[in-house]
C-alpha cells in the first residue's frame, strides 16, 4: 500500500521541473514533511505548497486520502486533508494534462464526493468541479451529483445539496436537467426553489432536446412551470425565450383543441405576449392560426374583451400580411352582426379598425368603408375613416 503511494508520488513529480535553488530547497522540504509526518504534517504541506509543487502535492494527497479512507473511515483529520488536497489542485492545472490525465483527477474528485460524508469535504469538490469545468473531462462528477441530488438528503445535507444544484446550473448536462425539473415540479427542497429555477434556466438552452420534449407533451401542468421559469430569467436569451414561447404556442393550440381549459388558454395569453415583446415574426404563421382559436373562445366566452383585443392587437403585429386578410374577412363578419342587429362589442371593432389601418393594406378598404354606411357609434365611424386615409395604395 505505501509503496503504491509513493510511486504515486514519484510518477506526479516527474512531470514538474522545479526552477531555482530557494524552490528546490523548499519543495524539498515540503516532500519530505509530507512523507514523514503525520495527517496534520500531510495537510500543512499541501497548503503550503505553491508554485509548480502545488498540483503535485495535492494529488499525492489525493491518493493517499483514498487509499486509506476504508481504513480511517469518517476520521476528521483524513476528511481536512481531502478538503485541502481538492482546493489546492490549481484552475488551471488540468488544462496542461492530457486527456487521459484529466480523466483520472476527475475521477479521483468523484471518488472523493462519494466516498466522503462530510459536508465539507463535498462542497470542496463541487466547487472545484465548477472551476475547473472548462478544462476538465467532468462527465463522471456531474453524473455524481446527478445522483446524489436525486437521493433523499437529510437536513444536514442542505447546505451540500444546494451547493451541487448552483454547480450543475453551471457544468450539468441533459440529465441533470431533468432531474433538476423533477425535484422542482415536486418541490422537493422547499427552501431551495429559487436555487432549482435559476439552475434549470442556466441550463435550459443548453438541454433544448429535453425542454422541447416536455412541450412537445402537451401537459400544460409541466409545460407552465418551465415557460415561467425561463421567460423570468434572466440567464436564457430572448431568442431562447422567443423560440420556447412560439413553440409553447403552437402545441397548446394543436393539443388542446376544442373547449380549452382557463389553464392553457392564460398559457397561451402569456407566450403571445412574449412573442409581442421580442417581436419574434418567425412565429407569423402560429399567431394567425391562434387568432381563429382566439375568436372562437372570445366568442365561447372564454377571452374576455380584453384578451381578445390583445390577440388581434398581437396578430397585426406579428404577422401583418396574413393579418390584413384575417382581420378584414373578420370585419365582414362584424359588419353582417351589425348590420343584422346583433351588434359586436364596440371594443373589439374598435380594435379591428386600428389594427388594419396599422397595417395599411388596400385589401381592408371594403371592409372599412362599409364601417361608414352602418348604425355604429360615432367614435367607431370616425376611426374607420382614419384608418381608410392610412391605407396604402
Amino acid at each position: 500500500m505505501m509503496k503504491h503511494f509513493f510511486k504515486s508520488l514519484a510518477n506526479i513529480a516527474l512531470c514538474v521541473v522545479v526552477g531555482g535553488a530557494a524552490g528546490a530547497i523548499d519543495s524539498t522540504s515540503l516532500r519530505i514533511q509530507f512523507i514523514k509526518g503525520n495527517i496534520a504534517d500531510k495537510t500543512a504541506a499541501v497548503r503550503e505548497a505553491d508554485g509548480e509543487w502545488a498540483p503535485v502535492l495535492a494529488r499525492t494527497a489525493l491518493s493517499f486520502v483514498l487509499e486509506h479512507k476504508a481504513v480511517l473511515g469518517d476520521d476528521r483529520d483524513l476528511a481536512g486533508l481531502a478538503v485541502a488536497s481538492v482546493l489546492a489542485v490549481p484552475d488551471s492545472y488540468s488544462a496542461s494534462l492530457p486527456a487521459a490525465e484529466q480523466m483520472n483527477l476527475s475521477q479521483e474528485l468523484t471518488r472523493v464526493f462519494e466516498l466522503f460524508s462530510d459536508a465539507t469535504v463535498k462542497i470542496a469538490v463541487v466547487s472545484k468541479a465548477v472551476h475547473l469545468s472548462d478544462r476538465l473531462h467532468h462527465e463522471v462528477l456531474v453524473s455524481a451529483f446527478n445522483d446524489y441530488i436525486s437521493r433523499p438528503a437529510n437536513e444536514s445535507d442542505s447546505a451540500v445539496v444546494k451547493e451541487t444544484i448552483q454547480a450543475l446550473g453551471t457544468i450539468g448536462n441533459d440529465e441533470s436537467f431533468s432531474v433538476l425539473y423533477r425535484l422542482y415540479l415536486e418541490n422537493t427542497f422547499p427552501s431551495l426553489t429559487d436555487e432549482c429555477a435559476r439552475a434549470i434556466a442556466r441550463l435550459a438552452p443548453r438541454a433544448s432536446d429535453y425542454v422541447d420534449a416536455v412541450i412537445a407533451a402537451g401537459d400544460v401542468r409541466t409545460i407552465r412551470p418551465l415557460f415561467d421559469v425561463i421567460e423570468k430569467s434572466a440567464d436564457c436569451p430572448d431568442v431562447f425565450k422567443a423560440r420556447i414561447a412560439e413553440m409553447t404556442l403552437s402545441t397548446t393550440i394543436y393539443t388542446a383543441e376544442g373547449n380549452q381549459p382557463e389553464a392553457v388558454l392564460n398559457l397561451q395569453l402569456d407566450a403571445l405576449r412574449v412573442l409581442v415583446r421580442l417581436n419574434w415574426t418567425r412565429a407569423a404563421e402560429t399567431v394567425i392560426v391562434f387568432f381563429d382559436q382566439g375568436s372562437t373562445a372570445y366568442t365561447a366566452g372564454r377571452f374576455s374583451e380584453s384578451d381578445f383585443v390583445e390577440v388581434i392587437a398581437a396578430t397585426a403585429a406579428l404577422s401583418p400580411l396574413d393579418a390584413s386578410r384575417k382581420l378584414s374577412a373578420y370585419l365582414v363578419a362584424l359588419n353582417a352582426a351589425q348590420e343584422t342587429g346583433r351588434a359586436p362589442a364596440p371594443r373589439v371593432v374598435r380594435a379591428v379598425i386600428s389594427a388594419l389601418g396599422a397595417i395599411g393594406n388596400k385589401q381592408a378598404f371594403d371592409a372599412l368603408l362599409a364601417v361608414t354606411y352602418l348604425t355604429y357609434p360615432d367614435d367607431i365611424i370616425a376611426g374607420a375613416r382614419d384608418s381608410l386615409a392610412r391605407l396604402k395604395w
